[in-house]
């Protein structure tokens, strides 16, 4: 495919994402072409043209070589997805969850432990979780009034450090109660 700006031929797109801190970093994205005229770029929620108007979204997908928007025609669309998690039947806890950590530090100095509150940027928007339990590739935390823990990278999250300000709170269900952390 070719850039139908400057010309030249495109081996992947240019595409601008917030980091953990909120500042813009560009990544190099593969696409599909599709013989409707359609190209595809899978991005995540970290993508800076994220809940932005189409022409502001244009702003955020550059051709490598011209640094502009590599089509003539401005029009695109999104599509959120979910997915969906099935667990197996497993005879212990620890066959699907992996071993547990008692904490967890991340950077120079921040620390995660269970029971702890954090905040998760999750695009441009945050949310305030619980720690259920630690894992070497990520956090299990409540951000609802379930039980149920959601996976989540540590480069996501920050650590909530007024967080026991909040005396009452249904995150994470029954979890928390009978002396849990």
């Amino acid at each position: 495919m070719k850039c139908e700006k400057c010309g030249r031929l495109l081996t992947h797109l240019d595409v601008n994402f917030f980091d953990h801190e909120g500042a813009d970093y560009e990544q190099q994205l593969p696409f599909n072409e599709y013989d409707t005229d359609a190209v595809e770029v899978e991005v995540t929620q970290n993508w800076t043209g994220y809940d932005l108007s189409e022409e502001e979204m244009a702003e955020t997908i550059y051709c490598p070589h011209c640094r502009q928007f590599p089509f003539k025609n401005p029009e695109i669309q999104t599509f959120d997805f979910t997915r969906v998690v099935m667990f197996k039947q497993s005879t212990a806890r620890e066959d699907r969850e992996g071993s547990s950590l008692d904490e967890y530090r991340y950077g120079g100095d921040t620390v995660f432990r269970p029971g702890d509150y954090i905040v998760y940027r999750n695009g441009s928007r945050y949310e305030i979780g619980r720690i259920k339990s630690l894992r070497p590739d990520g956090a299990f935390v409540a951000y609802h009034s379930g039980e149920t823990g959601a996976k989540t990278p540590y480069d996501l999250m920050r650590p909530l450090v007024n967080g026991y300000v909040l005396e009452k709170t249904t995150l994470g269900g029954d979890y928390f109660k009978e002396g849990r952390p």
